[in-house]
């Protein structure tokens, strides 16, 4: 056993024992000297510090390539919040530091019913519906939006006068609901809607007690409110409970002005803004939801002239906002026992069209 214990000593080449040994055997025709040389070259502090110094050399390049193409995630998350920042900033740089005034221009007109006290319009996949006031006359409808024609209708009980719809979809379900106020009622009733049918009502209190249009903020799942004061009522999506109000103003002529009798609204997400009508004003109103200020004031006094309207009515305004699907600066507007609706585009003003 032990001869064959020598005689595989011979064949280890491999190992720094192996070399010693064979370097021993071999001294009668190799010097000390160049044996020993033989065993440092591989053994010596010089030399592992050597290779010790290239297999750092190639895992810190391995760590470099990884870290280029897989970046950590706290440089990622550091990334993100840079980009949010810069998308703040420039919503930020692009919001005037004042009121501007803005104006239209005519794309298309579609027949109205004219006896239609239009309180709320809102347009989802090419389905137009809309709200109608007055007691005894209000309803929930589907409208045909090229002729005008009623498709489908809910009528509300007598003793409520319909206001503002919006159409949100629940965040439970992923079903579409429209939900419709009430004037002084302080009820509003949750439809489907497919088929219109009532699935819930609930009461609810505002500022003032009443109800005047809604809209819903995709962006935040949340409710916006009117009540006809010049505050903004926001509405949690689950409860409908009321979680905060702001106050709509105006900065023209270097001062600041309540704006009263906020209508009909409709939140734009592209530019994540409020555009609203004001009871007996033919005006569209760009609202800040976050602040309440009113960035552009679109004057449409020549859409449909006060002497083209109802003659019996001096409540025949410009009432009704709906936004065209696709594109951001195009809406439908119409008003109560108005025969026509408008396809209009809204054209902001320029730097030199602010009033100071």
């Amino acid at each position: 056993m032990a001869a064959k214990q020598r005689k595989n000593n011979k064949g280890v080449k491999g190992t720094e024992e192996g070399k010693r040994i064979d370097c021993n055997k071999q001294a009668k025709k190799t010097t000390k000297g160049s044996c020993e040389k033989q065993v440092i070259s591989s053994s010596s502090p010089s030399y592992l510090w050597s290779r010790v110094a290239m297999w750092m050399a190639i895992i810190s390049v391995a760590i470099l390539a990884v870290s280029i193409i897989f970046p950590s995630r706290e440089n990622a998350s550091t990334t993100t919040t840079a980009t949010q920042s810069t998308k703040k900033q420039k919503k930020q740089s692009s919001t005037p530091s004042n009121t501007r005034f803005g104006r239209f221009e005519l794309l298309e007109t579609v027949p109205h019913d004219g006896d239609a006290f239009t309180q709320g319009l809102q347009i989802v996949n090419d389905t137009l519906y809309e709200g109608v006031g007055h007691y005894g006359k209000s309803e929930l409808r589907r409208v045909d939006l090229s002729t005008g024609k009623v498709l489908q209708r809910h009528k509300l009980p007598r003793e409520f006068f319909g206001e503002g719809i919006t159409y949100f979809e629940d965040g439970s379900t992923g079903q579409g609901r429209l939900l419709q106020l009430t004037w002084r009622e302080q009820t509003a009733f949750l439809y489907d809607s497919e088929s219109l049918q009532l699935l819930h009502q609930f009461s609810y209190n505002t500022r003032t007690g009443q109800g005047w249009g809604i809209t819903w903020r995709q962006k935040q799942s949340t409710f916006i409110v009117s009540d006809g004061s010049s505050f903004l009522h926001f509405w949690d999506s689950q409860t409908f409970a009321e979680t905060k109000r702001i106050e709509v103003y105006t900065l023209l002529h270097g001062g600041k002005g309540k704006v009263r009798h906020i209508n009909e609204m409709e939140y734009e997400p592209v530019s994540d803004t409020l555009l609203a009508n004001v009871w007996h004003n033919d005006v569209i109103l760009r609202i800040d939801p976050d602040t309440g200020f009113v960035t552009t004031i679109y004057d449409l006094s020549s859409l449909y002239p006060p002497e083209q309207r109802s003659p019996s009515d001096n409540e025949a305004v410009l009432n009704g906002i709906a936004l065209v699907e696709g594109k951001p600066d195009e809406v439908w507007v119409t008003g109560k026992l108005w025969s026509h609706m408008f396809r209009i585009r809204l054209i902001d003003p320029g730097d030199d069209e602010v009033i100071t």
